[in-house]
């Protein structure tokens, strides 16, 4: 398994390495550059409440977590590319893990993270990895709540209240 964490962390590290010292301005209109332009405000312009906008529209979490890592790692997009890789990655292993529990077959849960592995670095997912997409970003927590719901066996009534917790 380690193999396959490794190897695309490699080859995005050497293919990305010439991003290690841009500023990239991203296109407007599109989810990638509203991020940043959240991120920025809440950086540059201390907005952590308002967060760019008076209503929050689009995804809250990308916002402060991109804000997080320019804070950390100043304006250079390299640190958020690679993040966005190990997302991508330990959301995979969670879902070995899943897999492992549902099936309880270990060859038919390595099977499955390296089919999903393969859907992610070779179909048209690799063209948009890195550029800052929240769906890269919540697949990690939802991984980890189908885990952690898989592996303590929580009952239907207590999922269905938590989940409607949730929405309030």
């Amino acid at each position: 398994m380690t193999f396959f964490i490794t190897i695309p962390i490699i080859i995005y590290s050497i293919v990305w390495l010439d991003e290690l010292d841009k500023f990239v301005i991203h296109e407007k209109g599109n989810d990638w550059f509203v991020f940043q332009y959240f991120s920025r405000k809440i950086v540059v312009f201390g907005e952590l409440i308002k967060a760019g906008e008076e209503i929050i529209y689009y995804r809250p979490l990308v916002r402060y977590l991109f804000a997080l890592i320019h804070y950390i790692f100043g304006q250079s997009y390299y640190p958020q590319m690679i993040i966005e890789i190990w997302f991508i990655l330990f959301s995979v292993f969670l879902f070995y893990l899943t897999a492992n529990l549902i099936f309880n077959n270990k060859k038919l849960s390595f099977l499955f993270a390296a089919l999903l592995l393969f859907l992610f670095f070779t179909d048209s997912f690799k063209i948009i990895i890195g550029k800052g997409l929240s769906e890269f970003y919540a697949l990690l927590p939802i991984a980890f709540l189908t885990y952690f719901f898989l592996n303590n066996k929580i009952r239907t009534i207590k999922l269905t209240q938590m989940f409607l917790l949730g929405l309030i």
